[in-house]
């Protein structure tokens, strides 16, 4: 199942440095011939919300971006932090208040598959050196991280997600970023090391393997009522299927953002048949059914396994 598309990275870990800190003889000193500042990539890597760190690093000088905001292709949020003029909304909120993005608000921006339950409001936190912060903030475990940028990154996000969204919703994101390659299971485990026992055993409970945040929510289900599982089996004829239940009773789970049209529809069904003749029992799962419905989908699953349906009897 493809993930969801990436939409913004912020890497920088440079700390924020405004103009107004800069001495006057940075400012008045004229400086060499370069090339115009590109709007379009600050918007691309940075949601169009930068530091004036960051514009130091790309090239800009202190002139120039004094000319961009008397121009208006940047607009002065706060001490040391502009916007252009398509920036997006939300990454501006965050600095306007105080802060910066964080938790499932910039993991969704990292490409990541985000529980749409997290993201019923913006998830911001506080600058560490900006005490009047007029958001309703995440809280981490320990101590909080320095804003280096308008969003967060993934691991600093994730530490932040720990807090603030339920276990479920955590351990969707982190397979996420696992199957991506975004973080490694050492990285998660050295990160939170010292995290409290619920956190640490969330930990332990993540897989990679998995391919989008329905086949999380439906494997952690499904073990936590007492299921043998298993997850991403390759089966000759078919390939991987999602997860399968016992030894015969095979989950396909559907993402909200595919398997629709008439080619997918059709490519879904044949699968299906494929499934059958390996002898398996096929069950396709939608996103409906996972994220909105699960209380009657668990209900005809377990009427299965009731009968026994996904056992080999001819074992």
């Amino acid at each position: 199942m493809a993930s969801r598309e990436l939409h913004v990275k912020c890497s920088f870990t440079v700390a924020d440095l405004s103009t107004d800190a800069l001495s006057t003889s940075q400012i008045g000193a004229s400086a060499p011939e370069t090339e115009p500042m590109d709007y379009a990539s600050l918007i691309r890597n940075f949601g169009g919300v930068v530091s004036t760190a960051q514009l130091l690093r790309t090239g800009a000088t202190p002139r120039e971006i004094r000319e961009a905001v008397a121009t208006g292709h940047l607009t002065r949020l706060r001490q040391g932090w502009y916007a252009t003029p398509d920036a997006d909304p939300e990454i501006q909120n965050a600095v306007m208040l105080g802060g910066t993005l964080t938790c499932a608000s910039s993991l969704t921006r990292s490409g990541l598959w985000v529980p749409e339950s997290t993201l019923h409001k913006s998830h911001y936190r506080r600058s560490r050196h900006h005490e009047a912060f007029l958001g309703q903030e995440c809280g981490r475990f320990g101590r909080p991280t320095k804003v280096v940028a308008a969003v967060d990154d993934v691991m600093t996000s994730l530490q932040y997600a720990a807090h603030c969204i339920d276990t479920e919703s955590f351990i969707v994101i982190c397979d996420s970023a696992l199957h991506l390659g975004v973080v490694t299971i050492t990285e998660l485990e050295s990160a939170f090391a010292h995290a409290p026992d619920r956190i640490r055993r969330a930990i332990d409970r993540c897989d990679g393997r998995s391919e989008s945040g329905t086949e999380t929510m439906a494997r952690l289900r499904l073990i936590s009522a007492g299921m043998r599982v298993r997850i991403q089996v390759f089966v000759a004829g078919v390939g991987r299927i999602d997860l399968i239940i016992g030894d015969l009773l095979a989950i396909e789970i559907d993402s909200f953002a595919h398997h629709t049209g008439e080619v997918a529809y059709e490519s879904d069904r044949l699968r299906d048949r494929n499934v059958l003749l390996a002898g398996l029992i096929p069950m396709r799962l939608t996103y409906a059914q996972v994220v909105h419905r699960w209380p009657r989908t668990f209900f005809d699953i377990q009427q299965l396994v009731r009968r026994g349906v996904h056992r080999d009897r001819s074992r």
